[in-house]
């Protein structure tokens, strides 16, 4: 461990992931939800995320919005490299990396950095120390713009009460066999069934610490290693959060995970009252937290947050424009929630869902359809609302010109690119969402090969793809089992193609992704 890492993990990078939740557009329909006023995005918005790890969101979002202009910051040298030259592959102008610590951050001379309309931190406020959490408030104190965006997310309490001891028993025993980070996460995991298999007390008496070691993705060692072995774990109270929160100015508006905002779907029954009954809004939310034993938040504040009063947030709620973001053909109408699956009323969700098909509506739009006249404009608000939870619907920006599609192109292009080096990235921009999206590996190949244009044939396609995977060594799975003949995986790419020829290719054109 390095003295300049401050106990956090360095010696493996972090995983390359992206949060659909950080999407400024994301954010905006979150907060007029709550019927609060929203920043516009456009030339001139400025977007900062803190901890932005390799920056595969950051480059995301830049990619998808090349009118706002992006800073990423990530004190690890190896995540800023990293960012950089994929951001440079893409070609990239709107966004800056900087390899700074949050002590370094708020040093910068004046003028060095904008005031932001959105800062942005994932995960990271309860790994770090609390005078790292401090320098982060400071931050936000001094470039939020009024009106501006603070999206946090954080493992927060009471849900982490039962596990929080787990964590201390995998990170104790890694710090007794020193090794390599990703090893010593493997060896401590090991150990701690040992330790269950002695039948000791705390797993017997806690069931639910035993199954989440046994749904923990061990496949991914870095992601378990930056979770359970960082010096300074910290699973935070939301009423803590917003405390330190409001030495910035900001105050709390909602959760970016929009089902959290409906108590009917989100906490049981008996306690709606309660929560309604409750004197504040940050007694409110841990109240929720209590009702869903809690164990992550993804909390929005605002600076100078103002409400949106009577007509005008009709108008502003109605004019937002919503896309479908996944094929027709894989619509479910089964939405997790916190209390479970609920079904998502046929009687609305379909005829909302049917017209996305055909293209991006606004939601004045769709209450207007006649499949939904004599239902409540409420309601044709909360069903767009649980749809956009689920992930199948997604705010969009309309597409005015190749100028706006072209970056994220070639990001596609460079991510797609890597596969040649070996490194695999599942993740892709949709430039008229505004965000990003899942890719499998066969997604990935299949998006190289429309690239590389000329008629879709399956056939021919499955064997270019071959080619590349045998100079990389990547193969297809099958049922869990690698796939190592030709003959098989290219059998296996050419059915793939030709069924996502009539579901995924129609999407990616309609989002401006080909």
């Amino acid at each position: 461990m390095t003295t300049w890492a401050a106990g956090y993990v360095t010696d493996i990078e972090y995983t390359s992931h992206f949060y659909r939740e950080t999407s400024p557009l994301h954010l905006n329909y979150a907060i007029q939800l709550q019927g609060f006023r929203a920043p516009s995005i456009g030339e001139g918005t400025t977007y900062c995320e803190l901890a932005c790890g390799q920056g595969l969101g950051t480059n995301i979002l830049a990619a998808a919005n090349p009118q706002v202009k992006f800073w990423g910051v990530d004190f690890n040298p190896a995540h800023i490299d990293n960012a950089r030259r994929l951001a440079a592959a893409a070609s990239l102008q709107n966004v800056t990396y900087l390899d700074n610590s949050f002590e370094q951050l708020i040093t910068q001379p004046p003028g060095n950095l904008p005031q932001f309309d959105y800062i942005v931190l994932h995960g990271i406020y309860s790994w770090i120390s609390e005078e790292n959490r401090r320098y982060i408030v400071r931050f936000i104190d001094r470039h939020l713009k009024p009106g501006g965006v603070t999206y946090v997310s954080y493992n927060c309490l009471p849900g982490w009460s039962a596990t929080a001891p787990l964590q201390r028993l995998v990170r104790e025993y890694a710090t007794r066999h020193p090794d390599r980070s990703d090893h010593q996460v493997e060896a401590a995991f090991n150990f701690a069934k040992q330790v269950i298999e002695a039948k000791a007390g705390y797993f017997q008496q806690n069931p639910v610490v035993t199954k989440r070691i046994e749904k923990l993705p061990m496949n991914n060692k870095h992601y378990l290693a930056h979770e359970y072995l960082n010096g300074h774990w910290h699973p935070l109270y939301h009423l803590d959060v917003a405390a330190e929160m409001s030495d910035a100015r900001l105050s709390y508006v909602s959760s970016a995970t929009l089902v959290e905002n409906l108590d009917r779907v989100s906490i049981p029954g008996g306690m709606i009252d309660i929560v309604r009954n409750s004197r504040d809004t940050g007694w409110a939310e841990t109240l929720r937290d209590y009702a869903r034993n809690q164990q992550f938040r993804r909390d929005i504040f605002m600076r100078g947050a103002t409400r949106v009063m009577g007509p005008e947030q009709g108008d502003r709620l109605g004019g937002t424009r919503l896309a479908l973001v996944v094929p027709h053909s894989a619509i479910k109408y089964e939405i997790p929630t916190s209390l479970g699956e609920i079904k998502a009323d046929p009687a609305t969700s379909k005829p909302i869902l049917d017209a996305l098909a055909e293209g991006p509506r606004m939601i004045r739009e769709l209450a207007a359809l006649p499949a939904l006249q004599g239902i409540a404009s409420g309601t044709v608000v909360g069903t767009v609302a649980l749809l956009v939870h689920s992930g199948q619907v997604h705010p969009v920006q309309a597409i005015g010109s190749a100028k706006q599609t072209a970056p994220g192109r070639a990001l596609n292009r460079a991510i797609v690119g890597r596969l040649m080096s070996g490194e695999l990235l599942t993740y892709l921009a949709m430039p008229a969402a505004g965000t990003g999206t899942r890719a499998t590996f066969p997604e990935l190949l299949l998006l190289d090969s429309l690239q590389d244009g000329g008629p879709f044939d399956p056939a021919k396609m499955a064997m270019a793809s071959w080619a590349k995977m045998e100079r990389t060594g990547r193969r297809l799975v099958r049922d869990g089992k690698r796939v190592e003949t030709k003959e098989e995986n290219v059998a296996l790419l050419q059915k793939e193609f030709a069924n996502l020829s009539g579901t995924l290719v129609p999407l990616w054109k309609s989002v401006g992704m080909v």
